[in-house]
């Protein structure tokens, strides 16, 4: 179980966009809760993109500006979330990048797991 931490809980959408492209951009990889490793290929102030283990036949992903901020939306309004919960609520178009998105949540410390 996950939820938003402290900081970013009353943080607008936006605001935890511009952290997390400004911390994934110093990184060259992300790890999932999976322990599946996402290669970060292009990190800009539109999209994030990047490949994965055993993804898509090593083709490039993306994470849309728009898509990741109506995520983050929808998932702060649950308080308490995991993957599964995610289900519900994420868009088709992110429903399949469950995945990704939390490896992005938690290694720029957006989300915490619960104790």
């Amino acid at each position: 179980m996950y939820q938003f931490t402290s900081i970013t809980q009353n943080q607008s959408p936006e605001v935890i966009w511009e952290k997390a492209i400004k911390h994934l951009a110093f990184l060259e990889s992300i790890l999932s809760i999976k322990k599946v490793t996402y290669t970060l290929v292009n990190v800009n102030a539109d999209m994030i993109t990047y490949t994965g283990d055993n993804r898509s036949g090593g083709k490039t992903e993306s994470i849309q500006k728009t898509d990741f901020i109506e995520a983050v939306t929808s998932l702060n309004a649950l308080k308490n979330f995991t993957t599964a919960t995610a289900k519900e609520i994420l868009k088709s178009v992110l429903y399949r990048k469950r995945g990704p998105l939390f490896a992005i949540l938690l290694e720029t410390g957006i989300i915490e797991k619960l104790r």
